[in-house]
């Protein structure tokens, strides 16, 4: 009956230390971060912020250093501190199992799973946005983010180069974009609150199908735009082409309007100028001193025209009278052959039969220090033998020079 009793009191202690030991390697605290810090990975960080909830699962405390076993959200693992960073009493953590034990590396396992789990489920509901990195390289895509360019990450893969260095994939959405994409492996390229080593790969097939899913609602919305872009094109430039033709009608209307306004002003001159109106071009002077003169007239009566007899002279610079080098005269003369149209009754725009131009050249007047010229008479005989002479004050009246 002792041995019995013996071996009941044996196993009733077995039992007590089997429960106290699964009691101590489940155990966990949940706790809220008082002191911000941050976790550091391959390129990426991760903050715990004052009030962020955590679930601590290890624990030690040796020297100034904590070693805490830390679940979050979408993050887990086993940390050291410097600091004390929880709201509650150091004492409720000590139950907990040792953070450098055999223990805590098993229930670090059970919660990165849990952890991958989370981040998976962020990662394909999209929470996981920041701003593009500089990427040098893209895969299945021409499309691709540019710099800072805000995009949201799927998925992730740690790579090696040929030369062993460190790069990154990443599968990345946005508006513009769906695609996996490259960093170069000379840049530091650090994300924050994006927790890589937790997400899903590039290479699972979840994250393909996703990418192969909105690359083609992206190629749809693109060339949607494109289509959407081309008919605004074509509208706006049907819109220009009818503008330029409205504009042009308008400008052809004032045009219109103003070679009537001129038609009639100009009748109206011809009427109160009447026989005629000379208008001096202009004169040219060549490099032996001969001088070509220009002169437009306008028969402005009922009668054609047959000769017009002009007379003039040339001032020098102080205005005294130029000499003829070769004649030695003052005078200037030339007769403009017609025969010239009577004015007529109406005229029509750019129409004016009864103006004549000519350019009196080979030169019969020599001067190199001719100034200025001016008519002196001018006189006009009709095809019926009628002459008219005007000259002092009518003359001036009718006569327009240009310099």
């Amino acid at each position: 009956m002792k041995t019995k009793l013996i071996s009941l009191k044996t196993i009733l202690l077995a039992v007590i230390a089997l429960f106290i030991f699964s009691a101590r390697t489940n155990a966990q605290v949940e706790a809220k971060i008082t002191q911000s810090f941050n976790v550091v990975g391959d390129g990426w960080k991760k903050v715990f912020r004052y009030g962020t909830p955590v679930t601590v699962f290890a624990y030690k405390h040796k020297g100034d250093v904590y070693s805490l076993g830390i679940y979050s959200d979408d993050y887990a693992g086993i940390i050291d501190l410097k600091i004390y960073p929880f709201d509650i009493e150091e004492k409720l953590l000590k139950k907990l199992p040792n953070a450098q034990g055999k223990n805590a590396e098993q229930k670090l396992l059970d919660y990165y799973k849990i952890a991958c789990s989370k981040a998976r489920e962020k990662a394909f509901s999209g929470k996981y946005k920041t701003t593009a990195p500089y990427l040098t390289s893209r895969r299945y895509s021409r499309y691709y983010p540019s710099k800072n360019e805000p995009i949201t990450i799927i998925g992730h893969k740690k790579m090696r180069d040929l030369f062993d260095r460190t790069y990154y994939q990443y599968a990345i959405v946005n508006d513009n974009c769906a695609g996996i994409y490259e960093t170069s492996p000379t840049d530091n390229v650090v994300l924050i609150d994006i927790p890589l080593y937790y997400m899903p790969s590039t290479d699972d097939p979840q994250v393909k199908t996703i990418i192969d899913r909105e690359k083609a609602v992206f190629v749809k919305k693109q060339q949607e735009k494109e289509r959407r872009i081309e008919e605004e094109k074509k509208a706006q430039a049907e819109k220009e082409k009818e503008e330029k033709r409205r504009m042009e009608a308008e400008y052809q209307a004032y045009r219109d309007s103003m070679a009537a306004a001129k038609v009639e002003q100009d009748m109206a001159e011809m009427k109160r100028c009447s026989p005629a109106i000379i208008k001096v071009g202009g004169w040219h002077m060549d490099s032996a001193g001969g001088i070509e003169v220009d002169i437009t007239f306008t028969n402005c009566t009922s009668q054609k025209v047959k000769y017009v007899y002009f007379r003039g002279y040339f001032l020098n610079a102080v205005g005294d009278k130029c000499r003829n080098d070769i004649t030695r005269s003052t005078e200037w003369k030339y007769r403009g052959v017609g025969p010239i149209d009577a004015m007529p009754k109406e005229l029509q725009k750019n129409y004016y039969p009864n103006v004549e131009f000519w350019r009196f050249g080979n030169p019969k007047f020599y001067s190199s220090i001719a100034h200025t010229f001016r008519l002196s008479s001018v006189t006009i005989e009709y095809m019926n033998g009628k002459k008219t002479t005007l000259s002092g004050a009518e003359l001036k009246k009718r006569v327009k020079y240009t310099d």
